[in-house]
């Protein structure tokens, strides 16, 4: 796995594996001896500040493009990702993982947990955590599509609201969305207790 000092062979390759990029990553590790690098735990820190910090940058970029209209950059976005797998990659070889096994350990889990596609049920039943694999599957109930369209209506006004709030616009707009927002999430509360009684 520890290929970091070797040639880029593969760099001008479309695309590689999740091995082959690990391998490709860890030459540009910072461990040499003359960099005075302290121990794994430092070297672990620095590695999971750093994939934080470049999924921050990720997620700041999408807001000011939303939020800020300021619109969506995909290739600096494809850039911003890439500095994360970097992190992710840093991180696998310090703790000696091969990163193609830890991509194929969670699509395994993500197949046990949701072996027909995602659910709501399952994703509250988690057969995949130890001890629940025999725990009673969660019926699925009236109000589980009608709880996605509310979140769905809250989640686009809040975000009209967001953009609303840049601009200069007749006040009464903001009026009627924090409204219409207030309206939402009393029916969210309401769906939410009303879902949560016993069936007869």
């Amino acid at each position: 796995m520890d290929n970091r000092h070797g040639p880029i062979d593969k760099a001008s390759e479309d695309k590689m594996n999740a091995s082959e990029y690990q391998q490709l990553a860890a030459r540009t590790l910072i461990d040499r001896p003359e960099q005075e690098i302290p121990d794994l735990g430092i070297m672990l820190v620095w590695n999971a500040l750093g994939l934080t910090g470049e999924a921050g940058e990720v997620a700041e970029h999408i807001k000011k493009g939303v939020f800020h209209r300021h619109g969506i950059d995909r290739a600096q976005l494809k850039k911003e990702i890439g500095d994360t797998l970097w992190y992710a990659a840093a991180l696998c070889t310090k703790l000696e993982l091969d990163m193609g096994e830890v991509m194929q350990a969670n699509i395994d889990k993500l197949r046990q947990r949701y072996p027909a596609g995602y659910s709501s049920a399952d994703s509250q039943r988690r057969v995949d955590v130890d001890g629940q694999a025999d725990a009673p599957a969660v019926p699925e109930t009236p109000f589980v599509g009608m709880r996605a369209h509310v979140d769905t209506a809250l989640y686009n006004l809040l975000h009209a609201m967001a953009i609303v709030e840049t601009m200069e616009v007749d006040p009464n707009i903001s009026i009627l969305l924090g409204m219409q927002i207030g309206s939402m999430q009393r029916l969210q509360s309401l769906i939410n207790r009303a879902d949560s009684q016993p069936r007869r």
